[in-house]
């Protein structure tokens, strides 16, 4: 077997040539019956969060959700969730480069459980939902709540999404992703990490020949 592609920090996701995660684990997810897949965990909209968090002040007040750079910095009407705005300008943000819990989330990326089934034309949506691809929120929230539970439930009983459609959890809305704090983002991560772990265990009961 092929070792698995492995992040070390987000210097190795933005410039490390590498496999896509649904590529990586296309073997697995083939023999789980998953037709189509997507990320659980997408790093964009995670480390957009964390930016904000950790640098307020090089961007503009939010009006809805839509974080905007602030116009001094000469990139009027640039947003923040934008894959080549984070690329270009990754390392001036180094107190989240630096976490720890940032690199742990990166280490975890590429495992099995950082990935599920997902109906056709599914992962465009959740692209174009601005939730920041966040899956707590997008599964969750009022008009594909009914529907994602049904899908996980009865359709593809095999994914393992207990933790991220309960009710007893509070990372289900954006707004409040967006104001957390400090201390509450290093918690997400841990949380995010534990949640990607404890559904490579369940998936890998499937099939014995996995390996992370």
């Amino acid at each position: 077997m092929n070792k698995k592609e492995k992040l070390e920090d987000v210097k190795d996701y933005f410039e490390k040539k590498k496999n896509s995660v649904e590529k990586e684990n296309k073997a697995f997810t083939d023999k789980l019956g998953w037709k189509i897949t997507d990320v659980l965990y997408s790093f964009q909209g995670i480390y957009a969060i964390g930016v904000y968090i950790y640098y307020p002040k090089c961007f503009s007040d939010k009006t809805n959700i839509k974080i905007y750079v602030k116009e001094k910095q000469n990139l009027k009407g640039q947003l923040l969730y934008s894959g080549s705005y984070l690329q270009k300008n990754y390392t001036s943000f180094s107190k989240v480069n630096e976490l720890p819990e940032i690199k742990e989330f990166l280490k975890s990326y590429y495992k099995l459980g950082n990935l599920i089934p997902i109906w056709p034309g599914g992962n465009v949506s959740r692209g174009m939902a601005q939730c920041y691809d966040i899956p707590n929120v997008y599964f969750n929230s009022e008009n594909k709540r009914e529907f994602s539970r049904f899908f996980f439930s009865d359709f593809c009983s095999n994914a393992h999404m207990e933790e991220i459609l309960s009710e007893n959890q509070k990372y289900t809305d954006i707004k409040t992703l967006l104001n957390m704090n400090t201390k509450d983002y290093r918690e997400f991560l841990e949380y995010i990490v534990g949640v990607i772990d404890n559904r490579t265990k369940k998936l890998i009961n499937y099939d014995i020949t996995y390996s992370n």
